[in-house]
């Protein structure tokens, strides 16, 4: 009985949530969504993002530099709030987003709750010097083009942040 009350109000909680999301203007979600050209500045060298008639993005780079910081732009316009929580579920830091109780069923964890999963995951996967470790492996064309996916990350999400009329509050307008 208790775990179908938790299950109930955690599926209460994303729908509401959707639902805010849903009901106020997100900067960048538009861009996002329409048709037309995005250009970024990368290193110099000007990078096209054409988003067709279904909003696929196509990017035009003539380098790998310019391409996959390109596609850490696009990505990071469609789909920033599945990156953060992917990137605090892989940390071990899930509950600080959601909450200790809240149940990670759509992750497939296998855990009963945010912070069971956290514990999970800081226990028994990468530590940070591990994953550096690994990082150090790559090649140096391996490593730039993680750096540029990382970059186009980064810099959608500061020309996100920027377009907010009042960090930290969605626009309701």
């Amino acid at each position: 009985m208790k775990y179908q009350i938790i299950v109930f109000v955690t599926a209460l909680v994303v729908f509401t949530t959707g639902l805010a999301l849903f009901a106020f203007e997100i900067p960048g979600e538009s861009q996002a969504i329409d048709q037309g050209f995005t250009t970024l500045n990368v290193s110099g060298e000007q990078v096209t993002i054409y988003r067709d008639e279904f909003g696929v993005p196509h990017i035009f780079a003539e380098t790998n530099r310019g391409l996959f910081e390109g596609y850490g732009y696009a990505v990071a316009q469609d789909r920033l709030w599945q990156l953060e929580l992917f990137r605090h579920a892989a940390r071990g830091r899930l509950a600080e987003l959601l909450g200790k109780a809240a149940v990670p069923t759509n992750l497939q964890i296998g855990q009963a709750n945010a912070l069971d999963a956290d514990i999970d995951i800081r226990t028994r996967h990468y530590t940070d010097a591990e994953l550096q470790d690994q990082f150090a492996l790559l090649n140096a064309e391996e490593a730039e083009i993680f750096k540029a996916y990382a970059d186009g990350i980064h810099s959608n999400s500061i020309t996100w942040i920027s377009a907010c009329p009042h960090p930290g509050r969605l626009s309701t307008s």
